[in-house]
């Protein structure tokens, strides 16, 4: 059969297997077809656009607040060609690239950004090196029209995460509930990849309280939420990288929250 949809790991599941729910079943076929995976659960920066930070706007969010993340960013771009340390915060704002043609570039350094950041990292002076001056100015360049033309301002205490239902058997989260665990990788092991692996494992952050969730794109005040994350459980304790949504019914008349968000 041909089915798509996001895949949980389910430590109590016996032998090696995939369940997929009737949703995710798109058609029947008789061929045998691989599994194919497209992307997996990290995590990565988010950033407001216009149609989120109009809406904020209208929810009641101060403009004070959101100049003040702004002039943060604008400050970082405006030391990016002279600090190692704020040009290595502008190219992790980079998004990753989309195809990389079958290539694992967790593991091979293939694209720029981290390329980049590996020869700051090294120890080359950002203005003497052509190269590399010209690619961080550019970059530099590339942000600021975004800044100003779809209000790309990047959230400091925020992620661009999956979402997925609670896979239990018994559900635990209430209406109003997520799980939020954060891989917290240090900057080259994260950003780069190209210093080798990590002689520790990095630390996983449960965030706990008020959450504001919103999806992309977002184009009504309904689709941001402020939600509750709390402890996980036991049987949720490994997925990370991901906000985990309840199963449970709500009250009367409530819906799921992705649905809320859709």
């Amino acid at each position: 059969r041909g089915c798509k949809g996001v895949l949980v790991v389910f430590p109590l599941a016996e032998g090696l297997k995939i369940e997929v729910r009737r949703s995710m079943q798109k058609f029947e076929t008789r061929e045998t077809t691989p599994l194919e995976v497209v992307a997996w659960s990290k995590n990565r920066p988010a950033f407001l656009n216009r149609q989120i930070v109009l809406i904020l706007s209208i929810l009641g969010i101060k403009d004070a607040q959101l100049e003040k993340m702004q002039n943060a960013m604008l400050e970082t771009l405006s030391l990016a060609l002279h600090s190692p340390q704020a040009a290595v915060q502008m190219l992790t704002n980079v998004p990753p690239p989309r195809n990389t043609g079958g290539v694992n570039t967790e593991v091979c350094c293939l694209d720029w950004p981290r390329m980049m950041i590996a020869l700051l990292d090294s120890g080359l002076p950002a203005m003497t090196d052509p190269f590399l001056a010209a690619t961080l100015y550019d970059t530099r360049t590339l942000q600021l029209v975004d800044l100003m033309q779809k209000a790309r301002i990047k959230v400091e205490k925020g992620a661009v995460l999956f979402g997925v239902a609670e896979p239990s058997v018994e559900p635990f989260l209430e209406y109003g509930q997520v799980v939020l665990q954060l891989t917290m990788w240090p900057k080259m092991d994260a950003e780069s990849g190209c210093e080798g692996d990590a002689v520790e494992p990095p630390p996983v952050v449960t965030i706990l309280g008020p959450v504001v969730v919103t999806k992309n794109p977002c184009m009504h005040p309904g689709d941001i939420r402020v939600l509750t994350a709390v402890e996980p459980p036991p049987g949720l304790k490994h997925l990370r990288d991901v906000i985990v949504f309840p199963v449970k019914d709500g009250p009367l008349g409530s819906r799921p929250h992705p649905d809320e968000m859709a």
